[in-house]
Protein backbone atom coordinates (compact mmCIF):
# COMPACT_ATOMS: atom_id res chain seq x y z
CA UNK A 1 0.00 0.00 0.00
CA UNK A 2 2.76 2.17 0.94
CA UNK A 3 4.84 1.89 -2.56
CA UNK A 4 1.83 2.47 -4.44
CA UNK A 5 0.93 5.68 -2.59
CA UNK A 6 4.52 6.84 -3.36
CA UNK A 7 3.97 5.36 -7.12
CA UNK A 8 1.45 7.90 -7.23
CA UNK A 9 2.80 10.45 -6.16
CA UNK A 10 6.03 10.17 -8.72
CA UNK A 11 3.50 10.59 -11.49
CA UNK A 12 3.12 14.35 -10.93
CA UNK A 13 6.53 15.92 -12.61
CA UNK A 14 6.32 18.49 -9.49
CA UNK A 15 7.04 15.61 -6.99
CA UNK A 16 10.43 14.14 -8.97
CA UNK A 17 12.50 16.66 -7.45
CA UNK A 18 10.75 16.60 -4.23
CA UNK A 19 10.70 13.36 -3.32
CA UNK A 20 14.28 12.96 -4.54
CA UNK A 21 15.58 15.47 -2.17
CA UNK A 22 13.32 13.55 0.54
CA UNK A 23 15.64 10.84 0.38
CA UNK A 24 13.17 8.49 -1.33
CA UNK A 25 16.06 6.51 -3.79
CA UNK A 26 17.45 4.22 -1.01
CA UNK A 27 14.04 2.77 -0.12
CA UNK A 28 13.90 2.19 -3.41
CA UNK A 29 16.75 0.67 -4.13
CA UNK A 30 16.91 -1.46 -0.83
CA UNK A 31 13.04 -2.81 -2.00
CA UNK A 32 14.40 -3.70 -5.20
CA UNK A 33 17.38 -5.67 -4.43
CA UNK A 34 16.02 -7.27 -0.93
CA UNK A 35 15.34 -11.20 -0.89
CA UNK A 36 12.63 -10.51 1.20
CA UNK A 37 10.35 -8.61 -1.39
CA UNK A 38 8.11 -9.98 -3.66
CA UNK A 39 7.83 -8.98 -7.45
CA UNK A 40 5.13 -7.02 -7.38
CA UNK A 41 6.87 -5.12 -4.33
CA UNK A 42 10.15 -4.62 -6.67
CA UNK A 43 7.84 -4.08 -9.93
CA UNK A 44 6.24 -0.62 -7.58
CA UNK A 45 9.50 0.16 -6.57
CA UNK A 46 11.55 -0.03 -10.10
CA UNK A 47 8.36 2.11 -11.67
CA UNK A 48 8.53 4.51 -9.24
CA UNK A 49 12.41 5.18 -9.84
CA UNK A 50 11.87 4.99 -13.83
CA UNK A 51 9.41 7.52 -12.80
CA UNK A 52 12.12 9.56 -11.21
CA UNK A 53 14.46 9.39 -13.94
CA UNK A 54 12.49 11.27 -16.31
CA UNK A 55 13.42 14.59 -14.71
CA UNK A 56 17.19 16.00 -15.67
CA UNK A 57 17.10 17.66 -12.60
CA UNK A 58 17.55 13.73 -10.89
CA UNK A 59 20.53 12.54 -13.09
CA UNK A 60 23.32 13.09 -11.15
CA UNK A 61 22.02 12.46 -7.79
CA UNK A 62 20.58 8.55 -9.43
CA UNK A 63 24.16 8.45 -10.92
CA UNK A 64 26.20 9.75 -7.27
CA UNK A 65 23.72 7.36 -5.61
CA UNK A 66 25.50 4.66 -3.53
CA UNK A 67 29.32 5.60 -4.47
CA UNK A 68 28.36 6.57 -7.83
CA UNK A 69 26.90 3.03 -8.38
CA UNK A 70 23.10 3.91 -9.35
CA UNK A 71 23.72 3.89 -13.05
CA UNK A 72 25.12 0.14 -12.32
CA UNK A 73 22.29 -0.92 -10.69
CA UNK A 74 19.66 0.10 -13.13
CA UNK A 75 21.67 -1.72 -15.57
CA UNK A 76 22.14 -4.74 -13.66
CA UNK A 77 18.10 -4.59 -13.46
CA UNK A 78 18.00 -4.75 -16.66
CA UNK A 79 19.14 -8.61 -16.47
CA UNK A 80 16.35 -9.48 -13.71
CA UNK A 81 14.32 -12.48 -14.65
CA UNK A 82 11.06 -10.72 -14.18
CA UNK A 83 9.86 -9.17 -17.37
CA UNK A 84 7.99 -6.20 -15.36
CA UNK A 85 11.25 -5.41 -13.58
CA UNK A 86 13.77 -5.53 -16.82
CA UNK A 87 11.04 -3.71 -18.44
CA UNK A 88 11.19 -0.31 -16.02
CA UNK A 89 14.77 -0.92 -15.70
CA UNK A 90 15.15 -0.25 -19.71
CA UNK A 91 13.02 2.67 -19.26
CA UNK A 92 15.19 4.19 -16.84
CA UNK A 93 17.81 3.77 -18.78
CA UNK A 94 15.94 5.59 -21.71
CA UNK A 95 15.14 8.49 -19.52
CA UNK A 96 18.92 8.82 -18.62
CA UNK A 97 19.68 8.57 -22.47
CA UNK A 98 18.45 11.80 -22.77
CA UNK A 99 21.06 13.63 -20.26
CA UNK A 100 24.44 14.58 -22.55
CA UNK A 101 26.31 13.82 -19.62
CA UNK A 102 24.79 10.12 -19.41
CA UNK A 103 23.84 9.06 -22.51
CA UNK A 104 27.97 7.89 -23.14
CA UNK A 105 28.53 6.42 -19.61
CA UNK A 106 25.37 4.21 -19.49
CA UNK A 107 26.67 2.37 -22.77
CA UNK A 108 30.19 2.47 -21.22
CA UNK A 109 28.88 0.71 -17.94
CA UNK A 110 27.92 -2.19 -20.09
CA UNK A 111 24.11 -1.68 -20.71
CA UNK A 112 24.17 -2.74 -24.51
CA UNK A 113 24.67 -6.20 -23.85
CA UNK A 114 21.54 -6.56 -21.11
CA UNK A 115 19.36 -4.60 -24.00
CA UNK A 116 20.72 -7.16 -26.32
CA UNK A 117 19.26 -10.24 -24.50
CA UNK A 118 16.48 -8.60 -24.19
CA UNK A 119 15.62 -7.72 -28.18
CA UNK A 120 15.97 -11.49 -28.25
CA UNK A 121 13.06 -11.96 -26.26
CA UNK A 122 9.96 -13.69 -27.29
CA UNK A 123 7.51 -11.01 -25.34
CA UNK A 124 6.64 -8.04 -27.09
CA UNK A 125 6.78 -5.84 -24.21
CA UNK A 126 10.37 -6.63 -23.31
CA UNK A 127 11.36 -5.87 -27.08
CA UNK A 128 9.71 -2.61 -27.37
CA UNK A 129 11.45 -1.25 -24.00
CA UNK A 130 14.73 -2.62 -24.87
CA UNK A 131 14.37 -0.79 -28.80
CA UNK A 132 12.96 2.57 -26.70
CA UNK A 133 16.24 2.28 -24.71
CA UNK A 134 18.26 1.50 -27.25
CA UNK A 135 16.97 4.70 -29.59
CA UNK A 136 17.73 7.15 -26.94
CA UNK A 137 21.15 5.58 -26.88
CA UNK A 138 21.71 5.87 -30.39
CA UNK A 139 21.35 9.74 -30.69
CA UNK A 140 25.08 10.04 -29.76
CA UNK A 141 27.47 9.37 -32.44
CA UNK A 142 29.92 7.45 -30.40
CA UNK A 143 27.11 5.25 -28.99
CA UNK A 144 25.97 4.39 -32.85
CA UNK A 145 29.58 2.99 -33.50
CA UNK A 146 29.44 0.76 -30.17
CA UNK A 147 25.96 -0.56 -31.04
CA UNK A 148 26.82 -1.53 -34.51
CA UNK A 149 29.95 -3.20 -33.09
CA UNK A 150 28.03 -5.16 -30.17
CA UNK A 151 26.07 -6.62 -33.15
CA UNK A 152 22.58 -5.22 -32.30
CA UNK A 153 21.77 -4.84 -36.20
CA UNK A 154 20.97 -7.98 -37.54
CA UNK A 155 18.88 -8.95 -34.33
CA UNK A 156 17.11 -5.38 -34.46
CA UNK A 157 16.03 -6.15 -38.28
CA UNK A 158 14.77 -10.19 -37.12
CA UNK A 159 12.18 -8.07 -35.15
CA UNK A 160 11.40 -5.18 -37.91
CA UNK A 161 8.34 -7.23 -39.20
CA UNK A 162 7.27 -8.31 -35.88
CA UNK A 163 3.83 -7.08 -36.65
CA UNK A 164 3.77 -4.77 -33.85
CA UNK A 165 3.54 -1.03 -34.98
CA UNK A 166 5.09 0.52 -31.72
CA UNK A 167 8.11 -1.92 -32.13
CA UNK A 168 8.61 -1.25 -35.99
CA UNK A 169 8.54 2.04 -35.76
CA UNK A 170 11.15 2.21 -33.26
CA UNK A 171 13.42 -0.08 -34.57
CA UNK A 172 13.04 2.30 -37.62
CA UNK A 173 14.10 5.52 -36.02
CA UNK A 174 16.79 3.28 -34.42
CA UNK A 175 18.14 2.55 -37.92
CA UNK A 176 17.40 6.05 -39.42
CA UNK A 177 20.28 7.09 -36.20
CA UNK A 178 22.46 4.08 -36.79
CA UNK A 179 22.84 5.16 -40.24
CA UNK A 180 23.85 8.32 -39.26
CA UNK A 181 27.44 6.80 -38.96
CA UNK A 182 29.31 6.47 -42.01
CA UNK A 183 30.63 3.36 -40.22
CA UNK A 184 27.07 1.65 -40.24
CA UNK A 185 26.18 2.54 -43.34
CA UNK A 186 27.82 -0.66 -45.19
CA UNK A 187 27.06 -3.14 -41.91
CA UNK A 188 23.09 -1.78 -42.06
CA UNK A 189 23.65 -2.07 -46.23
CA UNK A 190 24.98 -5.60 -45.85
CA UNK A 191 22.74 -7.20 -43.26
CA UNK A 192 19.50 -5.58 -45.53
CA UNK A 193 18.62 -3.08 -43.21
CA UNK A 194 17.06 -0.71 -46.33
CA UNK A 195 13.92 -3.33 -47.13
CA UNK A 196 12.10 -1.94 -43.53
CA UNK A 197 13.75 1.54 -44.13
CA UNK A 198 12.04 1.21 -48.01
CA UNK A 199 8.75 -0.30 -46.59
CA UNK A 200 8.33 2.51 -43.84
CA UNK A 201 9.45 5.78 -45.95
CA UNK A 202 6.37 4.88 -48.59
CA UNK A 203 4.16 3.14 -45.75
CA UNK A 204 5.41 4.37 -42.27
CA UNK A 205 2.79 5.58 -39.91
CA UNK A 206 3.80 8.77 -39.22
CA UNK A 207 5.22 11.84 -40.42
CA UNK A 208 8.53 11.20 -38.60
CA UNK A 209 9.00 7.57 -39.58
CA UNK A 210 8.47 8.05 -43.19
CA UNK A 211 10.72 11.45 -43.55
CA UNK A 212 13.55 9.16 -41.15
CA UNK A 213 13.19 6.53 -43.29
CA UNK A 214 13.51 8.57 -46.31
CA UNK A 215 16.71 10.50 -45.70
CA UNK A 216 18.22 7.65 -43.84
CA UNK A 217 17.70 5.65 -47.38
CA UNK A 218 19.18 8.56 -49.58
CA UNK A 219 22.02 8.45 -47.10
CA UNK A 220 22.80 4.56 -47.73
CA UNK A 221 22.84 4.84 -51.22
CA UNK A 222 25.33 7.10 -50.89
CA UNK A 223 27.94 4.81 -50.61
CA UNK A 224 30.30 4.66 -53.45
CA UNK A 225 29.13 3.14 -56.32
CA UNK A 226 31.47 -0.06 -56.27
CA UNK A 227 30.90 -0.34 -52.58
CA UNK A 228 27.41 -0.16 -52.77
CA UNK A 229 26.92 -2.97 -55.35
CA UNK A 230 29.29 -5.00 -53.87
CA UNK A 231 27.50 -4.82 -50.36
CA UNK A 232 24.10 -5.68 -52.66
CA UNK A 233 25.55 -8.09 -54.20
CA UNK A 234 26.57 -10.09 -50.98
CA UNK A 235 23.71 -9.48 -49.30
CA UNK A 236 21.69 -11.22 -52.08
CA UNK A 237 24.14 -13.46 -52.13
CA UNK A 238 23.79 -14.69 -48.41
CA UNK A 239 20.22 -14.67 -49.16
CA UNK A 240 20.21 -17.14 -51.53
CA UNK A 241 22.46 -19.06 -49.50
CA UNK A 242 19.94 -19.64 -46.72
CA UNK A 243 17.21 -20.23 -49.01
CA UNK A 244 19.41 -23.15 -50.98
CA UNK A 245 20.54 -24.20 -47.39
CA UNK A 246 16.91 -24.27 -46.00
CA UNK A 247 16.04 -26.12 -49.15
CA UNK A 248 18.67 -28.55 -48.58
CA UNK A 249 17.14 -29.39 -45.16
CA UNK A 250 13.79 -30.12 -46.65
CA UNK A 251 15.54 -32.32 -49.15
CA UNK A 252 16.82 -34.12 -46.89
CA UNK A 253 14.03 -34.66 -44.41
CA UNK A 254 12.04 -35.45 -47.24
CA UNK A 255 14.39 -37.98 -48.37
CA UNK A 256 15.01 -39.67 -44.99
CA UNK A 257 11.43 -40.02 -44.63
CA UNK A 258 11.12 -41.93 -47.62
CA UNK A 259 13.90 -43.88 -46.68
CA UNK A 260 12.30 -44.84 -43.41
CA UNK A 261 8.96 -45.99 -45.13
CA UNK A 262 11.17 -47.66 -47.48
CA UNK A 263 12.71 -49.61 -44.68
CA UNK A 264 9.38 -49.97 -42.53
CA UNK A 265 7.18 -51.51 -45.57
CA UNK A 266 10.58 -54.08 -46.51
CA UNK A 267 10.41 -55.16 -42.91
CA UNK A 268 6.20 -55.81 -42.77
CA UNK A 269 6.25 -57.25 -46.39
CA UNK A 270 9.24 -59.29 -45.59
CA UNK A 271 7.59 -60.74 -42.17
CA UNK A 272 4.43 -61.12 -43.86
CA UNK A 273 6.73 -63.68 -46.81
CA UNK A 274 8.54 -65.20 -43.91
CA UNK A 275 5.60 -66.34 -42.14
CA UNK A 276 3.91 -67.56 -45.57
CA UNK A 277 6.57 -69.90 -46.08
CA UNK A 278 6.58 -71.26 -42.65
CA UNK A 279 2.91 -71.86 -42.82
CA UNK A 280 3.34 -73.62 -45.87
CA UNK A 281 6.07 -76.15 -44.71
CA UNK A 282 4.09 -76.90 -41.78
Amino acid sequence: MCLETIYQLSQHPKNHTRMVKDNILPALFDVVHSSLKSNKHKTLAMKTISELCKHEGNHKKIMDFDQQSGIKRIIKLCEYYHDAVRIYAAKSVEFLAVNPFLVQKLTEEGVLDPLKDMIKSDKQNVVAAAVHALCALARDSQNQVLIARKNLIPHLLKKANCGVDEIEQGITLTLALLAQSNINRPKIMFHGGFKPLIYNAQYGKTDEVRKRSQSVLTSLFKLPGAKRDELVRRAANKFKEGLKMRRTSLVSKEEYRESKAVQASQLIFGQGGNDEDSSDED
